[in-house]
């Protein structure tokens, strides 16, 4: 049988172990929220990377009127299209 002395006791146990599991709690919550931006923003990256792959690869098939349109040469559209897809 619990005396009031044990009751004490248990009261702020009770107490520290709340507190640490609400710690705990707010820390993997952050930690979801952190892979979840960082998931984002690695998938707007790629996506960034396959329309710039995608436009250099349109760039050159364009005849040299349409580049002239655009203010290229040949030769600027080849630059382009040769660089690799994650450069600007």
């Amino acid at each position: 049988m619990a005396t009031k002395m044990d009751m004490h006791y248990e009261a702020p146990f009770v107490s520290v172990m709340t507190s640490t599991s609400e710690l705990l709690v707010r820390a993997i919550s952050d930690a979801v929220d952190g892979l979840n931006s960082l998931a984002d923003k690695a998938f707007e990256l790629v996506t960034v990377w396959q329309s710039r792959n995608a436009q250099r690869h349109h760039l050159m098939e364009l005849d040299d009127r349409l580049l002239h349109d655009l203010g290229m040469t040949r030769a600027d559209a080849i630059v382009e299209a040769r660089k690799p897809f994650w450069r600007a």
